[in-house]
């Protein structure tokens, strides 16, 4: 899909979103329609929409909250890279080295430059194994509960992300 596809996607769910708000629904019937209008798990960035695109939209105009939810995306992906590689390495340097991975590598560039941006929200992917670990490690129903959190949250933001976590989960000894 072109830039002006997808400029022209996030401009519909907006709209989607102020009619869905106008309405009298109840919230439980809005948070059901608005995921209804999502068509998840086609769409599957449905809620990088909803918490990013969206709120960042009321603020700036295009091209600015476009920009700054890319560079947001981007930031949280090094966070969430930083923390996966220290969790693993305990090495700054290493760590530091996997952050940037996490921000420059072929998937991101290539969904940047298409505008699709539902695979780079990296986050959920790069938590998970921290989670999961952590859950091992503790033995503690929170953190269970937490890993499953994550889990789910993979899979809500891209529906992929959440079919190869739970792959991953299932493959760990």
């Amino acid at each position: 899909m072109s830039l002006g596809g997808w400029l022209w996607r996030y401009w519909w769910h907006f709209t989607e979103l102020e009619a869905i708000a106008a309405s009298d629904l109840s919230l439980t019937d809005r948070v059901l329609t608005f995921l209804s209008l999502g068509r998840y798990p086609e769409t599957g960035n449905i809620l990088d929409v909803l918490f990013v695109s969206f709120p960042l939209s009321l603020i700036w105009d295009l091209p600015a909250h476009y920009n700054l939810k890319v560079f947001f995306i981007l930031v949280v992906d090094g966070l969430c890279g930083y923390a996966l590689g220290r969790s693993l390495s305990r090495q700054p340097v290493t760590a530091l080295a996997a952050g940037l991975l996490a921000v420059v590598n072929p998937l991101n560039l290539q969904d940047i430059h298409g505008s699709g941006l539902r695979q780079v929200v990296l986050w959920w992917v790069l938590l998970f194994p921290i989670a999961l670990a952590r859950a091992e490690e503790r033995q503690r129903p929170i953190d269970g509960v937490l890993a499953g959190l994550v889990l789910a949250l993979c899979g809500a933001f891209y529906w992929f992300y959440g079919l190869f976590a739970g792959m991953f989960f299932g493959l760990s000894p």
